[in-house]
């Protein structure tokens, strides 16, 4: 790493008017309505798989207190769920050229992270069927966190795909 955090400041240069001038390099969308697309698919996705997870949670199954592997994986995806939503409320506000380091900061981690979350749920919803299967209890509401947790975990892959999908042209 660097010995400066903050060595995207140097693209920053001052213009006549005395206002600072972005001058460094720019990831521009093929096409703006690529952007959008892609931002409104992102959007509802995450909104999907949040609202899978958060609704996850107010189910009622005992694995939840009593199982450490169902809990930690929840929480990941909780976790990542809300560094998702951050990223792409930055990459949102950026207009049609994402400046370099919000590119480097956003788009080049969040397929990673997208993927982590992914395996969470996953795991989470594979942990709850395993505290089932050794609890011998069949419960509707197990199977309804297991099946909730598995869509939040597609609805991730397939914003993970739709992501690892996008080309930029630089300047």
């Amino acid at each position: 790493m660097s010995p400066r955090k903050r060595e995207y400041l140097d693209d920053f240069v001052v213009n006549e008017e005395g206002e600072y001038e972005y001058q460094g390099t720019l990831w521009h969308w093929r096409s703006p309505e690529e952007r959008t697309a892609y931002l409104r698919e992102a959007w509802a996705a995450l909104a999907g798989a949040a609202a899978c997870a958060v609704a996850a949670g107010f189910i009622p199954v005992s694995a939840m207190g009593n199982a450490v592997y169902v809990l930690l994986p929840y929480l990941a995806v909780m976790g990542i769920l809300l560094y998702t939503a951050f990223r792409l409320a930055k990459l949102t506000s950026e207009k049609d050229g994402l400046r370099d380091h919000v590119y480097q900061k956003v788009m080049v981690p969040l397929p990673g992270w997208l993927m982590v979350g992914c395996v969470a749920a996953f795991a989470s919803a594979v942990g709850e069927l395993l505290y089932l299967i050794l609890a011998s209890r069949l419960s509707p509401l197990a199977l309804l966190y297991i099946v909730l947790l598995a869509g939040a975990g597609a609805l991730l892959a397939y914003l993970r795909r739709r992501t690892n999908s996008l080309r930029f042209d630089v300047s």
